[in-house]
């Protein structure tokens, strides 16, 4: 049976929870989202200080779960709520209002908690910290419905950690292709504009990204590779100081139609994840630029679900920067420490440097990466085929339920 309402909460109102709604929007008489700032808003609130910092932390972890919880409370029957982990104990929360009134819920994994405070180093595995949110992170499971990660290496990594749900699926977060309606600009010349787009936070690598990147212009052959970055989070002002007096173009974040406007100028898109970053998050970005047509150049775990994104649609090229190469070899009394280790910057940035000159040299195919690119974005991850995978999970917890 159709839900009445399909309720969805994420604490911040960005593209991809825009996307998410409209995907769901034909699988309800309603859709309604619930959010507490502007993707924009959030940005520049978040480079703030003092009492206006402390609004925005009052803002989105206490009137915004206050906000979601009563608004679910006095939901109709037979409404269906989605609950981001954008807001850590949102889920839980929801998941006890669906416990009592009857509702059907789901927790929707965007990043995984406590793990993204321990990769972070605010928590320590063991920790306080730790053990009060991995409770948390346990019994979520357990409460709601169905659990919905973002990628295959991310539901194994909770699962194995943490709990199962009676149901799990691994939906792309996907990406609006239709918002980028533009021909695939033709490379300029014979340079090679390489665009990192986005939030650089912690679970980003910003560190070994800033390596590669020096070492890259270092090795670039004639200045043919350009780098150029527009980013957010704790790793951008750590990017300006480190690629100093470099030929690097650094800016803030735009917004998303600007930034849409902007990436005609690039050819390859930027993207990287730490060894323990992969097994909380995948950035939302990746699949933009592919939408727009931008080969991908990951630094990330080849065993991690942003490398099997890009490899297995040959949308571009994987830097390595964990010693493992496998999902399999992490296994063991070692997982914990395995998952998080990264392989020598020596090495890293060796490949990466390698990888640029080969693509500026024109012998990496990247023309056909970048058409295979923004055919997946379509195809794979469009409007359609996200909406395909939402509208089976909720019929197959339909059906769970109907059975129970």
């Amino acid at each position: 049976m159709k839900p009445s309402r399909i309720y969805t909460f994420n604490s911040v109102d960005a593209d991809y929870f825009r996307f998410l709604n409209a995907c769901l929007a034909p699988l309800a008489d309603t859709t309604v989202s619930i959010s507490a700032i502007q993707e924009q808003e959030y940005r520049i609130a978040s480079r703030s200080r003092g009492l206006a910092k402390l609004g925005l932390r009052l803002r989105m972890y206490v009137n915004y779960p206050l906000k979601a919880c009563t608004i679910a409370v006095f939901a109709p029957a037979n409404s269906v709520l989605i609950a981001s982990s954008s807001a850590f104990y949102l889920p839980f929360l929801i998941a006890l209002v669906g416990a009592i009134r009857g509702y059907q819920t789901i927790h929707l994994v965007y990043d995984l908690y406590p793990d993204a405070l321990e990769v972070a180093g605010v928590s320590k595995p063991g920790g306080a910290m730790t053990r009060l949110l991995g409770f948390i992170a346990r019994l979520t499971p357990r409460l709601c419905d169905s659990s919905v990660y973002l990628g295959q290496v991310l539901r194994l990594h909770a699962e194995h950690r943490w709990s199962r749900s009676r149901l799990s699926d691994a939906i792309h977060i996907g990406v609006d292709a239709d918002a980028f309606r533009e021909p695939l600009e033709p490379q300029n010349g014979r340079d090679v504009t390489f665009h990192y787009g986005g939030q650089l936070g912690y679970m980003h690598d910003g560190d070994t990204l800033s390596h590669c990147v020096r070492h890259g212009i270092a090795s670039a052959n004639e200045g043919r590779a350009r780098f150029n970055f527009m980013v957010s989070g704790s790793g951008a002002e750590m990017l300006r100081v480190r690629l100093a007096n470099l030929p690097v173009e650094i800016c803030d974040a735009l917004p998303a139609k600007e930034w849409r406007g902007r990436i005609r100028d690039f050819q390859v898109g930027l993207v990287s994840l730490s060894p323990g970053g992969a097994t909380v998050c995948i950035p939302s970005k990746t699949y933009a630029m592919m939408a727009g047509g931008l080969a991908i150049l990951a630094i990330c775990p080849l065993w991690s679900d942003l490398a099997d994104l890009v490899l297995s649609n040959d949308a571009g090229w994987v830097i390595n920067n964990s010693p493992y190469h496998s999902l399999g070899e992490l296994q063991g009394d070692e997982y914990s420490v395995r998952s998080r280790q990264l392989r020598p910057i020596s090495e890293i940035k060796s490949e990466f440097a390698t990888t640029v000159a080969q693509i500026v040299s024109g012998g990496d195919g990247l023309a056909p990466k970048r058409v295979n690119a923004r055919a997946a974005a379509i195809t794979k991850y469009g409007l359609s085929s996200t909406a395909a995978a939402w509208r089976r999970h909720l019929e197959c917890m339909q059906a769970r339920a109907e059975g129970s």
